[in-house]
């Protein structure tokens, strides 16, 4: 069950406990409030930059049960709470970005003692935004860093499928299809994602001409139909 909750310390000294056990605990002052699309801005960033993380700091960054059967009652990294972490970081970024206390606090208490790698991980990363990638898709490069390669594509994909047009899929496939000149198997992956029908915009059956390095592929996955 600790693994499926936030964790979060409020230190209070008892004098003041028991003055507001007699008159009342008061409720927050104010709250920000989220906007109702804050995951379609937000989301797939986080999630591209959490993926590209785990994938390079390996598996025991992904998930590690503590040791001490003391500590599992705690935060500690899995697959479920980096993923809350991923919607709890895009929640900060729509009420308060760049604010790195909340951000710290977000990680400590769902993830535990890998919240300061990651946000170390992160600040170093300097990825590209997605949508200018969508504005000149044949200029994008792709990062010669492998994890910074997955998670420009990772969140390339996020950006399109989190606002799905047939304009929006085409460049990101466009800008896949000219990474694959440098390496084939990171944009084919992420390729692979937007060719899924669930997020192929409806009536788009062709691939841009760019594609062709991965044509084959995405046939033999029956993604696309055969000419």
């Amino acid at each position: 069950m600790a693994n499926r909750l936030w964790h979060g310390e409020f230190p209070m000294d008892h004098e003041t406990w028991c003055d507001l056990m007699v008159s009342d605990f008061p409720a927050p002052g104010s709250m920000p409030v989220l906007p109702a699309d804050y995951l379609g801005r937000y989301h797939h960033g986080q999630r591209a930059t959490i993926a590209a993380y785990v994938r390079a700091a390996g598996r025991d960054a992904w998930l590690a049960p503590p040791t001490d059967p003391a500590r599992r009652s705690g935060p500690w990294p899995s697959g479920r709470t980096w993923y809350l972490a991923s919607r709890f970081l895009a929640a900060i970024d729509a009420v308060s970005p760049g604010n790195r206390v909340l951000q710290g606090a977000a990680l400590a208490g769902l993830v535990g003692d890998q919240a300061l790698p990651f946000m170390e991980y992160r600040e170093a990363l300097n990825l590209p935004d997605p949508e200018d990638i969508l504005k000149d898709p044949r200029r994008f490069v792709l990062p010669d860093r492998v994890d910074r390669a997955y998670a420009v594509c990772y969140a390339l994909a996020g950006a399109v499928i989190n606002n799905n047009t047939p304009p929006r899929w085409e460049a990101a496939m466009i800008a896949l299809g000219v990474a694959c000149r440098k390496n084939a198997d990171i944009p084919a992956a992420a390729a692979r994602t937007l060719c899924d029908q669930r997020n192929r915009p409806e009536g788009v059956m062709k691939l841009p001409e760019e594609c062709r390095p991965f044509y084959e592929l995405m046939q033999t996955a029956k993604l696309v139909p055969r000419d």
